[in-house]
């Protein structure tokens, strides 16, 4: 006789003739063997210079096959160009927090109230974590004390589940990850849909997932989303919110990962060069002593060497061919950050002043990458306010639209101050004072400074008139004695 446990699972796969073990067991292999995968373990790891340069040791070729050879030298030199494209990508686009704004001021104090400064610090780990794994991941949730929390989750650890190949709408997410429970290493996994969420845990001896009652009680493996004012709630949403890094979600990395490991090899391979060959070779002839060992001890301890009758010692110039290796590597420095869409930070073609339009092409190739992940971000920034609107529904009723949300990326290009501050005194009366101070340089937080305004001409419309003022004797005198002169 089935449990309720048993039939639970049962109804889930039901339109399946394969066990919801092997349903797990399936998504998650055809996750971890998509070429994505592989992209994400590649961006992640050169991000942190651990290159393939470092798993590649030296060889050489022994007269009949390749061997290692423990007496070169192996110098292995990954260089950080990923995490230099990236950084520069994050400080560019979340140096400076986007400003989300909404129609309705009730509703923009509620995403502020709510995603406060802690978002602000969480955007620029969205951007890294998009570049290096093509998609950043954000959890929302409400916590044990029904107050609204949101944390970003590794994309490898997210499988998620859409409608149809088109990829329009999200209906599952599987996200499966590894804890230590009572000294033991398990595989746990999370199935989200819209109402509920499942949990399962991989058993050690069988290798067959099954509800989690081993870290969870026994009936609480099958919940719903969350729980506010003592009753069972949902989201009505997969509570899952996508961050792509571009159209087709790929890392930064896939477009000049070869780039950077030649150039890893050919920096170890030059350093390896510099250590093992000497710069001059001595070419024996009718050589007197027994060995070569002893020729060095001879020539280093009396600077001479014995020959035989019509011996000699000539020697041969080693010429390393630097200049080549040079320009080879500076030409794959220049494409490396050319096709990896970065700024040249040793450039000095503009001068020490440069104007607006020549910092503007300067920063052109980033500012088309940064736009490609923008335009995606926006798209989280909506399904953000949606799942803002609905906490706030649920909490005091309120009725707020997500689709009046819209967020403001204030890129951190470096510019001309004055140019830039001109441009904006020069547009007041085409916008809004808002979009002006959005776009001023000394502005931070452009809601903060409005407020600032409004108090300032608080200050001013209280002054009093000196009309009203009624002057006392001495100023009446000195006003007197004012006129006789």
């Amino acid at each position: 006789m089935l449990t309720e446990t048993e039939i639970a699972i049962n109804k889930i796969a039901e339109a399946e003739e394969r066990s919801i073990s092997q349903i797990i067991k399936d998504i998650i292999a055809e996750h971890e063997g998509d070429e994505r995968w592989e992209l994400m373990r590649q961006g992640f790891d050169y991000y942190h210079n651990e290159n393939l340069v470092l798993d590649e040791p030296r060889q050489y070729f022994d007269g009949e096959e390749m061997s290692d050879e423990d007496t070169f030298a192996d110098n292995r030199v990954p260089h950080g160009w990923h995490k230099l494209l990236v950084d520069q990508k994050a400080g560019y686009i979340a140096g400076k927090p986007p400003v989300i704004e909404a129609e309705d001021e009730e509703f923009q104090e509620d995403i502020s109230d709510l995603l406060g400064g802690d978002f602000d610090d969480k955007m620029p780990e969205l951007v890294k974590s998009a570049s290096n794994k093509g998609r950043a991941w954000l959890h929302v949730y409400v916590d044990s004390e029904g107050d609204f929390r949101f944390m970003e989750v590794d994309p490898r650890q997210i499988v998620p589940i859409y409608d149809t190949d088109k990829q329009q709408e999200l209906m599952g997410v599987l996200r499966y990850y590894s804890v230590t429970y009572n000294g033991e290493k398990l595989t746990r996994v999370e199935w989200w849909d819209r109402e509920r969420v499942r949990y399962f845990i991989k058993d050690s001896e069988s290798g067959e997932y099954k509800p989690d009652t081993v870290i969870r009680d026994e009936e609480d493996w099958d919940r719903p989303h969350f729980t506010k004012n003592g009753e069972d709630e949902s989201w009505g949403r997969i509570p899952f919110i996508k961050f792509a890094n571009n159209k087709e979600e790929y890392p930064d990395i896939k477009y000049y990962k070869e780039m950077i490991d030649l150039y890893d090899r050919l920096i170890s391979a030059f350093g390896n060069e510099l250590e093992d060959l000497q710069e001059v070779i001595y070419i024996l002839e009718n050589y007197g002593g027994e060995d070569l060992e002893e020729f060095q001890k001879m020539l280093r301890k009396f600077k001479a060497v014995k020959v035989d009758e019509n011996g000699g010692v000539d020697t041969l110039d080693i010429d390393i061919p630097t200049e080549a290796k040079k320009e080879l590597l500076d030409r794959l420095e220049e494409n490396i950050l050319l096709f990896g869409q970065g700024v040249n930070p040793k450039t000095d073609r503009f001068g020490n002043s440069p104007s607006g339009v020549a910092l503007q092409f300067l920063f052109s190739q980033l500012d088309m990458k940064a736009d490609a992940l923008i335009r995606k971000f926006k798209k989280g920034f909506r399904e953000l306010a949606y799942f803002i609107a609905r906490y706030k529904e649920l909490e005091d009723g309120a009725d707020h639209d997500p689709s009046e949300v819209s967020a403001t990326f204030n890129k951190s290009m470096i510019f001309n101050e004055s140019e830039k501050i001109e441009n904006v005194q020069n547009s007041l009366g085409v916008t809004s004072t808002k979009t002006a101070l959005a776009n001023h340089p000394y502005v931070d937080d452009v809601d903060k400074e409005m407020k600032r305004i409004e108090d300032e001409m608080d200050d001013v419309d209280d002054t009093p008139d000196l009309d009203d003022i009624d002057l006392d004797d001495e100023g009446e005198e000195g006003e007197e004695e004012g006129e006789e002169e």
